[in-house]
């Protein structure tokens, strides 16, 4: 009887060791979720993904294309209390004698440049018109006349065509166009734009002048 219930303790022993050491290889702390788990991939969503070099890396802000710059904006001539916008092509350029306060040098395929000179002078405006209708040989050179309101100021825009002999005797120059503004300063010299030169060459320019003159400004 005692063998027997000896061995029955050492069974039971046994069969207690066995089951722990089963328990302990279950256990939670033993188990390594595999690297490409579902638990890995929720905590870095961008595992797995090289964006140096990756399809769909962006480059950094610093190396964006620049945008071109925008030419909307014109370069603009002061003169006087006025500023009037740069027709592409035309350039501003010191006055060549001391009646012109500033020039602007215009190309043209026809003739050899033109020149758009600004300039201060008194006198009323119909006397100054009539000044320079005396320029040309024909009693009446004008061939248009027009009024605007603009920035302000009243401004007459005159255009002659004839026979141009300037402020000399001579010969007339056949077949010149004459072009001018005249900008009101009331209790001021006024402000005087013209530019004269073969009036095949200065036809092509009737619109740039124009938007010329109407993008006058008073800063």
């Amino acid at each position: 009887m005692k063998i027997s219930t000896a061995r029955s303790a050492a069974a039971a022993i046994l069969t207690t060791l066995a089951l722990t050491a089963c328990n302990n290889s279950n256990s939670p702390d033993q188990v390594s979720a595999p690297a490409n788990s579902k638990a890995d991939s929720n905590a870095d969503p961008h595992a797995g993904h090289n964006h140096a070099a990756g399809e769909h890396a962006q480059p950094p802000a610093a190396e964006q294309p620049a945008p071109e710059a925008s030419t909307s904006d014109a370069t603009r001539l002061f003169a006087a209390d006025f500023s009037f916008a740069i027709p592409e092509g035309w350039t501003q350029q010191p006055a060549s004698n001391s009646m012109r306060i500033v020039e602007l040098a215009v190309p043209s395929s026809d003739s050899d440049p033109l020149v758009a000179a600004f300039s201060l002078a008194g006198g009323d405006v119909e006397l100054n018109i009539n000044r320079w209708k005396g320029q040309f040989a024909q009693d009446e050179p004008i061939r248009s006349r027009d009024t605007l309101h603009l920035a302000g100021a009243t401004i007459h825009l005159i255009e002659m065509v004839g026979g141009y002999r300037g402020m000399g005797s001579g010969e007339p120059t056949e077949g010149t166009m004459m072009r001018a503004a005249i900008v009101e300063r009331p209790g001021q010299q006024n402000l005087f734009i013209k530019m004269t030169g073969p009036a095949e060459a200065m036809k092509p320019l009737a619109d740039t002048w124009n938007n010329m003159i109407q993008s006058i400004t008073s800063p």
